[in-house]
């Protein structure tokens, strides 16, 4: 049995999936502020890796190949830089085997400043997109913005912005590849490493592992705000499979991940399997992320129609360990 979504009876079983995943995009953007982040997302103590074996800084083949990857990644922090993306999520539903799997496509840009993602803009869809449920998010430093028609707004807008802007990068991928340390220990615990396919005409290593949701909370900043409170139980030791294409450079190629969580309450019991396959391009290449012109924007808190975001305040992107 699938749960239940805060949506209109009226909709399909794909209809109100679609419905509140793109709501659920928007909240996620919203939750994951500055001001938002809950105390216990602070960062915890992380094991380095590295740290068991010294190198010399002349020997870059003698240095794990995590932290070459984190290395290689860092270099692409040019201000004005950035990476093209298309990620591939899908959800299926394996004790309702008869149901239609739901699939969000996101496509996009990422700028780079010296530190990381200082900006970018993404398209999320549906497929199929029976609502028209197409999103853009615009982020940058000081706002994000939100263009979609899951949204009631007043004529001649058609951008609402929320701010602060969101402290880490949107994306159904719960492995964040565009985090030095994210990488780092994801590849600490790879358990295969072969030659790969080409990936966007690159030739590729690919490295296979299995990170549970603890060690992810542990080395990635941007999983910590999406989780929110230290993930405890069952839901610390969930298991994600991952996949991990990096080319000659030593940069991520393509990252695929997936996993198995079963909700249980008073009510029902229901399984989720979150498949997500992400794809990165066009690496040190210029981004160019602007704001919408400001006559067509309006603030969140001046939206007075709210009936199309009814799903917000219980519609949540997957994210693995959280309570659904």
């Amino acid at each position: 049995m699938r749960p239940a979504l805060p949506l209109p009876s009226s909709c399909g079983s794909v209809a109100r999936a679609a419905l509140a995943a793109a709501a659920a995009a928007v909240a996620l953007c919203a939750a994951a502020s500055p001001a938002a982040a809950s105390p216990a997302a602070a960062a915890p103590r992380v094991p380095d890796p590295d740290r068991s074996s010294p190198v010399s800084a002349a020997s870059s083949q003698a240095r794990p190949a995590g932290s070459n990857a984190a290395t290689a990644l860092k270099r692409q922090f040019v201000t004005g830089r950035g990476v093209k993306m298309t990620e591939v999520m899908t959800m299926t539903y394996p004790d309702d085997p008869q149901g239609p799997p739901t699939k969000s496509v996101t496509t996009g840009a990422y700028r780079f400043g010296r530190s990381g993602v200082t900006a970018y803009d993404l398209t999320w869809t549906m497929k199929p997109d029976l609502l028209d449920m197409r999103t853009r998010i615009i982020s940058l430093p000081k706002a994000t913005y939100v263009a979609g028609k899951i949204f009631s707004l007043p004529e001649g807008k058609t951008w609402m912005r929320m701010s602060p802007g969101p402290s880490f990068n949107f994306t159904s991928q719960p492995i964040n590849a565009l985090e030095p340390s994210t990488l780092k220990h994801l590849i600490a615990t790879a358990k295969t490493t072969r030659d790969g396919q080409r990936v966007g005409g690159a030739r590729t290593t690919v490295r296979s592992g299995v990170i549970t949701v603890a060690q992810l909370y542990a080395a990635s900043p941007s999983f910590r705000k999406q989780l929110g409170e230290r993930p405890r139980g069952i839901g610390a030791k969930l298991k994600l499979r991952w996949k991990l294409w990096l080319d000659g450079d030593q940069l991520t190629r393509r990252l695929t991940s997936s996993y198995t969580e079963t909700t249980q309450n008073l009510t029902y019991s229901s399984q989720m399997t979150v498949t997500t396959k992400t794809e990165f391009s066009h690496w040190g290449g210029k981004v160019t992320v602007t704001a919408p012109p400001a006559a067509s924007v309006i603030d969140s808190e001046d939206v007075e129609s709210q009936d199309a975001m009814t799903a917000l305040p219980g519609a949540r992107l997957p994210v693995p360990g959280r309570s659904r």
